[in-house]
């Protein structure tokens, strides 16, 4: 254990830190290389990255996860052909209510919940933009 802290020890003091404080003169000004090369480096990476990025495209058909005869593949093919739609089907439709007191939940039944699930209260008070 003695030995493998020397050589950390040595690691340390003898490549990791002169490397991180290597400086060179640029135009009469000493800086520290390592920052500006790392600069560099994510800086191209970074171009790299959002060129790739932006030629991506969204798949057209379905992924290849289950077998040409999986019944799972048979319904997503079935789905997206019999049932076209624009881009914005494969979302969510959230619709947000405005001006509501509470709800009256008489005859409300626990066990049944997709059926009477109540009477809106609508606060008579209520102005979006007073």
């Amino acid at each position: 254990e003695d030995s493998s802290r020397a050589y950390e020890t040595l690691f340390f003091t003898k490549i990791y830190i002169p490397v991180m404080l290597k400086t060179v003169e640029i135009f009469g000004r000493k800086v520290k290389i390592l920052p500006i090369i790392t600069l560099i480096f994510n800086v191209a990476l970074f171009t790299v990255f959002g060129i790739n990025a932006l030629k991506l495209e969204v798949p057209n058909n379905v992924p290849g996860n289950y077998g040409d005869g999986h019944m799972f593949t048979s319904f997503l093919d079935d789905y997206s052909d019999r049932f076209a739609g624009g881009g914005l089907d494969d979302f969510v439709l959230i619709t947000f209510a405005f001006g509501i007191k509470g709800i009256d939940r008489d005859g409300f039944k626990k066990f049944n919940p997709n059926g009477y699930r109540g009477e809106v209260i609508f606060d008579d008070q209520f102005e979006l933009a007073p």
